[in-house]
């Protein structure tokens, strides 16, 4: 990434003046369906910050609000702007949502990562060797209320203001509420004017207090509140970026950063790609020995270097025949540390490596990293069942899903009927719960839209070839709880096997009862039965002739001919699996049945086996 805090193109809040264009490239305009509603600053290529404030009544709505990057005039924003969704928002835990409360920031984490540009960059975080005085002078920019009532015009050019800091002291003398009730609390800050005139005002929320030090722009500050725009005695007040910076680090490191590396020697199993990097390494053109740059993985590492400190981040890779290539990259040994980037090779020259690594580009379908109520299942563990999705339509579960490779997952075509636009789909991978709670941000790094919906050719999404592949937005972040399974190319090796296994979310009773908030993923071991024999249990009891298929060839069956222990209503498009040589392998998709484990009726899946060409093309 570049590095933060320094614009690539250098040179009405009120009593502001219009800023050229690119002039703050981390300045954003969040937007809530489709009109300016706060402002936030760009931290990464997936992370912005801002108030909590915006988002009082909408938390759990993120899909009202979008992110616009690299805008200069809003009215206008031009062919290299970006509009991304919101994927989650998580608020300060000490915020209260009630006006000029503390910790009101917020971390905005974008649907998908935005590419950066001279108009799209990261403004830079203090740390606590900062210290600015009184007096300072920084600058606020946004695209509020040019005065109090009055709108910015079209077309909304930015604007910029020169605002010096206030002594806090001085800041809680003028806003003292009397009886012991300040309002400025430890973790604000105070700018402006106190003879008023110049100000933040309505719209400006959420935006940054920015610092130049030693040529690097920080985000010292966020707009957060004040009494009237720019009435005396009321200067700007706003939430100290180092009051909070070990909680923003905490939720923007612990998302990125899943997992840990193995030692410093060959990669591990699977997925973990091992990494060394040095805090503001910046990307750069590379031929690499007929090698071509791809996109880089996010290869997690935590590995002491230089004077003891420790390296955190992703790692620059480049793609090869075998698999994205890691490691060899020898990093200098430094005595003095600088937020300028590590230049190790220029453009034209010749970086030469020390060794090479190749990692899989995924891990080994089918195996577990973790060892260890569909009706009469039982509670599962975290990771023994890594390939399970939640299906969820506008974010609530609606179906089972498997993830079959990074980029792929697999589900049931009649969970579709009714709604066949992708952009209303995502699949949840890595949570024990369909219904993870919103405290966990984790959890919301493994949501994943869907971008594309491939039926079978000639689909019409009933139970005969009930089957669909969902194409995600971006690769799955593989771990030891998310990992892909492998497809079946033949069923005849799984004939009458009594150990396979169906999981879900979905009913633990006929009787639309649903699976309790409080239960994870329920699994239960069911043994396999062909699409005959299943089909002469299902015409037991009916006046169906015997010559006509109920139960037809591209499906098989799974359960107990006495019932008690089945899929049902909710568990649709999950998978039926089974191990074969120590691999766990995907033999069908959760289809149909009569009833909830009712006797002679078997739940019916489509056999994954005959569509195997397919879903491998």
């Amino acid at each position: 990434p570049p590095a933060c805090g320094k614009p690539q193109r250098l040179n009405r809040i009120v009593g502001g003046e219009d800023s050229t264009d690119a002039e703050w490239p981390w300045i954003v305009s969040i937007q809530k369906s489709g009109t300016h509603h706060c402002a936030g600053s760009l931290l990464t290529s997936r992370w912005v910050v801002t108030a909590a404030h915006c988002f009082k009544g909408n938390l759990n709505k993120p899909s009202q609000f979008s992110v616009l990057l690299g805008a200069w005039q809003l009215g206008n924003p031009g062919p290299r702007s970006q509009q991304v969704g919101i994927a989650w928002v998580q608020s300060h835990p000490m915020y209260s949502w009630k006006e000029g409360s503390r910790a009101d920031i917020a971390l905005v984490r974008l649907e998908h990562p935005i590419h950066f540009s001279e108009r799209i960059l990261p403004i830079c975080l203090p740390d606590s060797s900062v210290h600015l005085p009184p007096n300072t002078h920084c600058w606020i920019a946004g695209w509020g209320s040019i005065r109090d009532g009055a709108p910015l015009p079209h077309p909304q050019t930015l604007q910029k203001l020169e605002v010096p800091l206030i002594d806090s002291e001085i800041c809680s003398r003028l806003y003292w509420r009397g009886a012991g009730q300040g309002a400025i609390t430890e973790d604000m800050l105070c700018a402006g004017y106190l003879e008023g005139q110049r100000d933040a005002c309505l719209g400006d929320s959420g935006g940054p207090l920015m610092c130049q030090v030693e040529g690097t722009w920080l985000l010292v500050g966020i707009i957060s509140w004040g009494e009237g725009c720019a009435e005396r005695n009321r200067p700007g007040v706003y939430i100290s970026l180092a009051a909070h910076r070990s909680w923003v680090m905490r939720i923007v490191q612990g998302v990125q950063l899943s997992g840990h590396s193995q030692g410093r020697g060959a990669a591990g199993g699977g997925p973990r790609h091992p990494s060394r990097s040095a805090r503001g390494a910046s990307a750069f053109p590379l031929l690499l020995a007929g090698f071509e740059n791809s996109s880089s993985l996010t290869c997690n590492y935590r590995a002491p270097w230089g004077r003891g400190e420790e390296g955190r981040g992703p790692h620059t890779t480049w793609g090869g025949p075998r698999g994205p290539l890691v490691r060899g990259l020898r990093v200098p040994d430094a005595r003095a540390f600088s937020r300028e980037p590590l230049t190790l090779a220029r453009a034209g020259g010749v970086l030469q490596l020390r060794r090479v690594s190749v990692c899989p580009s995924q891990g080994p379908c089918g195996r577990r990293r973790i060892q260890s109520r569909v009706v009469g299942g039982k509670d599962s563990e975290l990771g023994r069942w890594p390939w399970q999705g939640s299906l969820r339509l506008r974010g609530s579960h609606h179906c089972g899903a498997t993830l079959v490779n990074r980029r792929w997952a697999l589900s049931a075509a009649h969970c579709f009927l009714k709604h066949k636009d992708p952009s209303k789909w995502m699949v949840q991978f890595g949570e024990l719960s369909s219904r993870p709670p919103s405290w966990k941000p984790w959890t919301f790094n493994h949501r994943y839209r869907v971008t594309d919906i491939v039926m079978y050719p000639q689909s019409s999404g009933t139970s005969l070839k009930d089957i669909a592949l969902l194409r995600l937005a971006s690769s799955v972040t593989c771990n030891k709880y998310i990992q892909p399974i492998c497809v079946a190319a033949s069923s005849s090796e799984f004939q009458n096997r009594t150990d396979c296994w169906v999981t879900g979310w979905g009913n633990i009773e006929e009787h639309q009862v649903p699976l309790p908030e409080w239960r994870p993923l329920q699994g239960v071991r069911v043994p396999l039965l062909d699409a005959r024999a299943c089909d002469r249990l299902y015409h037991v009891g009916t006046s169906v002739p015997g010559a006509e298929r109920i139960v037809q060839p591209g499906n098989l069956c799974a359960g107990y001919v006495e019932g008690h222990k089945d899929a049902c209503q909710g568990d649709s498009g999950g998978p039926l699996t089974c191990v074969k040589s120590g691999r766990w392998v995907l033999v069908g998709v959760v289809s149909w049945g009569k009833g909830c484990a009712l006797p002679n009726r078997p739940g019916v899946y489509t056999n994954v086996a005959t569509y195997s060409p397919w879903i491998q093309a």
